[in-house]
């Protein structure tokens, strides 16, 4: 025993030993010469460490880890580089910063990170790193961050990273191979005032010392005065959020200086500024974007994709222009949601208690549905009040109905607000056969719409505008309902026309006829709690098909496309809650909560409200 505790506490020294010598900065310091650290270092949060040294920290061992949780200022003239790696150690640098490490002098500040050649040694994929929630800043000087011929650099920002200097290059990325830029939601990369035309760029390359295979992912803000980003060759954009140059009309967003770049654009996607090729070759871009868009691109040797099943692109006079066919593309479930209200008042209208009365019935909906494709992505809120005046003969009894409606839906950058009148039959007995109940739906309408689109435009300062059309459509719903016990079936057919009409200069709709075939069998479990109240579930099952106007023609740029995505058919189940309490003599309150759910993830839930009034 006495021999295994020092072979222990030796083992432990062997293993732990770096970090046991880590150093901690606890408290205010100032450098006034080069500090060269052989170990991890970390400084305590409320401290200001003051650099007043050229190369003021710089590493003399691998694998070395900086984390800042207070301040590293460096505030005088002349004094390059606050961080930087001696030569001969190459090899995993981190960077860890929840504070400030900010350059503040007027002149001569070169880096706040300058790092050379450095390579992955651990095989962890990644050599020099840079975590941020804080602030990396540099005023006085081209760059803040600066990777010279490294291989597998990395930064993860969540905070801010900016050059407000001239002569900004916030990133400068030289003859690196594999870097990962990730900039996330909420934070930036920024060179506001960047007019220098040699050396500028919120993430920049030089054309005699080319980036290689960069990775940048933004779902933040990358904003610069005026070229944003300027890429080298092989290199990848998958952009979801903010790509500016302040000086949009004349300044580059995106700016390539090599060959065979790619650029994804993702919904999310704002870009303010042009984008240039440059002249290069091998270049894609490629849009999956479901927006509405008009982009400026310069140069022909582009290789331009539309991916995102929303429409086509268009690309001529230096502009990519695309008007996401997304109303159009669930036209025939709103008027599916339009036939489930005229069924709930059927079905209101049907009950016993109501024949040869008034009525009047209220219902709303809210449907939603996210099935993973942009194209099939809306909301829908409606609100229908529906009044039944009655008529009886020998053959049949029924009522007809009046509809007032209106609704809202909400898709990625488009708003569709409808008021609708719709009026018809309801039949609610032929009185044709005795062992089933037969029921006939005869229903028009005129539906009135107004279109909110915003449509990305690269070339105005907010990135985007707004087009506001009035259109209309006209609907016919025509269907039959079969009872029989407790089982119920309906089956309808609904269309609905719609005109031509003129979105913008550039995008004109042809008409369309939308036709579709809609059944579902429901079962009704009837509960008759006392004579004043009535509770019962129903459980159902059905589904549509659309027979007529799959295919919606329009014109972009002088351009004749088609669209025909969407969902265009699909399978639902349906459970729903009925009470009914009749509280005063030939009175009557109604009241059915509802909630559905198709085969394409799309959710509607429903509540009606009934009475029968005494005139």
């Amino acid at each position: 025993m006495k021999r295994i505790l020092p072979i222990t506490f030796l083992l432990f020294f062997i293993l732990f030993t770096e970090k046991t010598n880590a150093e901690t900065i606890s408290e205010d310091t100032t450098i006034e010469s080069v500090k060269q650290i052989e170990e991890d270092l970390t400084i305590s949060s409320d401290v200001t460490v003051t650099c007043e040294a050229t190369n003021c920290v710089r590493f003399h061992a691998t694998g070395l880890t900086v984390t800042n949780n207070g301040t590293i200022l460096q505030d005088t003239n002349n004094k390059d580089n606050m961080f930087v790696n001696k030569s001969g150690f190459e090899e995993d640098f981190k960077f860890y910063n929840y504070g400030s490490i900010l350059i503040t002098s007027d002149s001569g500040g070169n880096s706040v990170i300058r790092l050379n050649n450095v390579t992955d040694g651990d095989s962890d994929g990644v050599g020099a790193y840079v975590y941020n929630e804080g602030t990396f800043g540099n005023s006085s000087a081209g760059y803040t961050i600066r990777f010279n011929t490294t291989t597998d650099a990395k930064i993860d920002n969540y905070g801010t990273i900016t050059n407000t200097d001239s002569q900004g290059q916030t990133i400068y990325l030289g003859d690196d191979t594999n870097t990962i830029i990730n900039n996330y939601s909420g934070a930036t990369i920024s060179a506001p005032n960047n007019t220098s035309s040699a050396t500028k760029g919120a993430i920049n390359t030089t054309a005699s010392d080319l980036s290689t295979s960069a990775t940048i992912n933004n779902w933040g803000t990358i904003t610069a005065a005026d070229d944003t980003i300027n890429i080298g060759t092989s290199s990848t954009i998958n952009n979801y959020g903010k790509i500016e140059s302040a000086d949009f009309s004349s300044g580059h967003s995106i700016y390539f200086k090599g060959n065979n770049n790619t650029v994804n654009f993702y919904d999310g996607t704002l870009l303010i500024g042009f984008i240039d090729n440059n002249d290069t070759t091998g270049n894609n871009l490629n849009i999956n974007l479901c927006s509405s868009y008009k982009f400026k691109i310069v140069n022909d040797n582009w290789t331009i994709n539309d991916n995102s099943g929303c429409g086509d692109v268009v690309y001529s006079g230096n502009k990519a222009r695309s008007s996401s066919a997304l109303s159009q593309s669930t036209a025939d479930e709103n008027a599916t949601l339009r036939v489930d209200h005229i069924n709930e008042a059927f079905d209101y209208s049907n009950k016993k208690r109501n024949k040869n009365k008034e009525f009047g019935f209220f219902s709303k909906s809210y449907s939603d549905r996210d099935n993973g494709n942009a194209i099939d992505k809306f909301a829908s809120l409606k609100n229908n009040a529906v009044i039944g005046f009655p008529f009886d003969n020998e053959k049949y009894s029924g009522h007809q109905i009046f509809s007032f409606s209106s609704d809202k839906s909400d898709y990625l950058n488009l708003n569709v607000s409808t008021s609708s009148f719709q009026t018809g039959f309801v039949f609610e007995d032929l009185n044709f056969f005795t062992d089933k109940k037969i029921g006939l739906k005869s229903v028009f309408g005129y539906h009135k719409h107004k279109s909110n689109r915003t449509q990305l435009n690269s070339q105005v300062a907010s990135g985007k505008e707004t087009i506001i059309k009035d259109y209309n459509s006209f609907s016919a719903i025509i269907g039959s309902q079969i009872q029989n016990g407790n089982i119920k079936i309906n089956l309808d057919t609904s269309f609905e026309r719609f005109p031509n009409y003129i979105e913008s200069d550039d995008v004109t709709w042809n008409s369309r006829l939308v036709g579709q075939f809609m059944a579902d069998i429901t079962y009704d479990l009837k509960k008759n709690l006392n004579k004043n109240f009535s509770f019962n579930p129903e459980v159902g099952f059905g589904g549509r098909t659309l027979f007529l106007g799959k295919n919606q023609k329009y014109t972009i740029a002088g351009q004749d496309l088609t669209f025909n995505g969407g969902v265009q058919e699909d399978a639902f189940a349906k459970f729903a809650l009925n009470a009914n309490y009749s509280f005063l003599n030939n009175t009557n309150l109604f009241i059915k909560a509802s909630a559905k759910k198709t085969t394409e993830n799309q959710e509607t839930y429903g509540l009606n409200f009934g009475f029968k009034s005494v005139f």
